[in-house]
């Protein structure tokens, strides 16, 4: 019979036990995914298919924001973007791929819940329209 070790059960007990997050710290997630989708969204302005996605998601995130903290987060500059290549792409599949993660993390909120719910299959779709993209780039190179 195996033996009983206190400190793991221990260990169990917290995490099963746990407080929740604090909204603050839910506030401050959602604060830092809206700039890497803003710039996507820039990135991608000669591509609305891809662009829309990533704007309606920052938008979402803005309000839920908004709504978490009383402050409207500060706008992303704008800028000139550059021309949409595969190195772009990269960046904007990184940043849907972390952005999702936080979705998925997020969704068992009990407030905002049902809108990081519906932004999933959005980010999920955002993913596969990154990818054909880039295969798409790749096979002009060939």
């Amino acid at each position: 019979m195996p033996s009983f070790d206190n400190r793991r059960a221990a260990a169990v007990w917290q995490r099963v036990h746990a407080a929740p997050q604090a909204p603050e710290n839910d506030a401050g997630r959602i604060l830092e995914l809206i700039p890497p989708l803003v710039s996507c969204a820039q990135l991608c302005a000669g591509n609305p298919a891809l662009q829309s996605p990533l704007r309606t998601q920052a938008n979402a995130l803005r309000g839920m924001y908004a709504l978490l903290t009383g402050e409207s987060p500060a706008p992303a500059a704008a800028g000139k973007a550059p021309p949409l290549n595969a190195a772009a792409l990269r960046k904007c599949y990184a940043v849907q791929l972390q952005a999702l993660g936080q979705y998925q993390a997020l969704c068992g909120r009990e407030d905002f819940g049902p809108a990081f719910q519906a932004l999933i299959p959005m980010a999920q779709s955002t993913l596969a329209m990154i990818l054909s993209q880039l295969g798409a780039a790749q096979k002009e190179r060939k």
